[in-house]
């Protein structure tokens, strides 16, 4: 994509980037090489929100259009919105699945 888009992705910053993302995972948990059992759902719960906005985003905006009659060349709000509600049902899958994990994986960490 960053070629396309005509962005060059050096490998210092790339390595920055990774000793950023091991030192962000440290949090509370402690934990540099692993991950903690609650980010999958965390990194979910993010996703469904900016989704979520950008959703309500273009149904704002073909509610606005369509009020005040107001037509964008080229553009239908409800087809932009599509692919942000079959985004939303996935997620919603993956936030079970990750969250079931997280429990299991918790359960597992006080029981040893």
């Amino acid at each position: 994509m960053r070629s396309e888009l005509g962005v060059a992705g050096g490998q210092v910053k790339r390595a920055l980037a990774r000793i950023a993302e091991r030192v962000s995972a440290l949090k509370l948990n402690g934990r540099l090489l692993r991950r903690s059992p609650l980010s999958p759902l965390v990194e979910c719960e993010a996703l469904t929100a900016a989704i979520g906005a950008k959703h309500r985003l273009w149904a704002a905006l073909g509610q606005m259009a369509h009020a005040y009659d107001l037509a964008v060349p080229g553009e239908d709000f409800d087809d932009l919105a599509a692919p942000s509600r079959q985004q939303l049902v996935a997620l919603d899958r993956f936030h079970v699945e990750y969250a079931a994990s997280a429990v299991r994986r918790g359960t597992a960490t006080r029981a040893g």
